[in-house]
């Protein structure tokens, strides 16, 4: 039930739609931004063992030149991971921090 007013000075609608529309037929916001003016967080999750600090490593090593990178790591009992970037100088250490 869509009960509640959308008055707040501007131009459009909420009016809501009976279905998601066809994915294929919907106009792309990517092509007109420039991505090289914002951070972004980029997420590396998976089980122990899959290769997500090796992942981090590989992908700090391909883009550390062209971009301002920092790595936080979430290693819950050691700060084993913050310790392999460092030691492989992914980045220079004042740019990985472990909590």
């Amino acid at each position: 039930m869509h009960n509640h007013h959308h008055h707040h000075g501007h131009d459009h609608s909420h009016e809501p739609f009976d279905s998601p529309g066809d994915f294929t037929l919907r106009e792309s916001v990517l092509y007109d931004r420039d991505f090289s003016q914002r951070a972004f967080t980029v997420g590396v999750g998976g089980p122990v063992g899959t290769g997500k600090t090796a992942l981090v490593r590989v992908l700090c090593e391909a883009l550390r030149d062209r971009f301002s990178l920092g790595v936080v790591t979430n290693d819950i009992f050691t700060r084993e991971d913050a310790e392999f970037l460092l030691r492989h100088k992914a980045l220079e250490a004042d740019r990985i921090i472990g909590v």
